[in-house]
């Protein structure tokens, strides 16, 4: 267990128990696979890392409304992908999300135990790669510590309820987070892509959160969602060299932001005035008639690459 091999380009795995020595050519590919490319966060920085994190779990992870605000964007972002890839393309993209409310009950049946099809085939999913939960290569001091928490956990019923409750937190955003990928997953293999190619496309259909960049843990730390609004934006607009779909995305977001502007003229030439900075750059903000001064209006969030 505690053989080093210090060849940068030598990958070590394991198999049934045994080591496996994977030799990788392209040094680029190889310290990426490694992770030694990857800047640890500086003694002096952890502090603020700290409560970057808390605070963006507590906007994102714990805050139960997220997950679905956030599907919505994904859903966007998936159908744009889509629609640019090859092999794929609009017919696709609208495939895959009717199968949205399918997908869902898939993973449902999945994180509760039950052997559906649709379980199956998440599963099948989660074997290729498709979810972004990665490779979890440890350590030998991260094992000793992983090992350490566990007897902790067992001796402490307080630390056992509060990890149960973690699960279903975890649970509750997987279900949404996983259910758009799986729909571009099903999709692809419907269209004959082999499963290599459609664990790649439903990976990348939203925010790859396995890809952090060399310096992506310091960013994070710094700046809330920088990766997710780096890799958003990017896949947009790389989405959009495409002609067809940068027309299809102008022409339904332009048109939806116009009627919407029209009919909140309508409703209060102030309305701007009314609404927060928040809910204006990150929603299509749609007025409802009221009484007096009382405003009132509903959100549909909008991906931020859009």
């Amino acid at each position: 267990i505690k053989k080093q091999i210090n060849d940068p380009l030598v990958l070590t795995l394991r198999e049934k128990g045994k080591p496996v020595f994977l030799k990788i050519n392209d040094k680029q590919l190889a310290v990426a696979l490694k992770g030694v490319n990857v800047e640890n966060i500086p003694a002096l920085m952890r502090g603020i890392t700290y409560i970057t994190r808390l605070y963006a779990s507590l906007h994102t992870r714990f805050n139960y409304e997220f997950a679905f605000s956030n599907n919505v964007r994904d859903v966007q972002e998936m159908m744009v992908d889509v629609a640019s890839r090859k092999g794929m393309g609009f017919g696709a993209a609208g495939k895959a999300l009717t199968k949205d409310p399918q997908s869902k009950k898939a993973v449902f049946d999945y994180l509760f135990g039950r052997d559906t099809e649709g379980a199956r085939l998440y599963q099948q999913m989660r074997e290729d790669g498709g979810t972004t939960g990665g490779l979890g290569l440890s350590t030998q001091e991260q094992v000793e510590l992983d090992i350490e928490t566990i007897r902790k956990l067992n001796r402490s019923k307080p630390r056992q309820v509060a990890l149960k409750a973690i699960e279903v937190v975890d649970k509750w955003n997987t279900l949404f987070e996983d259910a758009t990928r799986l729909s571009v997953y099903r999709t692809a293999l419907e269209r004959g892509l082999s499963r290599n190619q459609a664990a790649f496309l439903d990976k990348e259909s939203t925010v790859n959160f396995n890809k952090k960049g060399t310096a992506g843990p310091i960013i994070n730390g710094l700046y809330m969602f920088s990766n997710a609004s780096i890799q958003g934006t990017t896949k947009i607009l790389r989405a959009m060299k495409n002609p067809k779909v940068l027309f299809a995305v102008i022409a339904s977001v332009g048109g939806a932001v116009f009627a919407v502007n029209e009919w909140n003229e309508e409703v209060d030439p102030d309305w701007r005035d009314k609404v927060t900075k928040w809910d204006r750059s990150s929603n299509l903000t749609i007025m409802l008639p009221t009484e007096g001064e009382e405003v009132k209006y509903i959100t549909v969030p909008i991906s931020w690459g859009l």
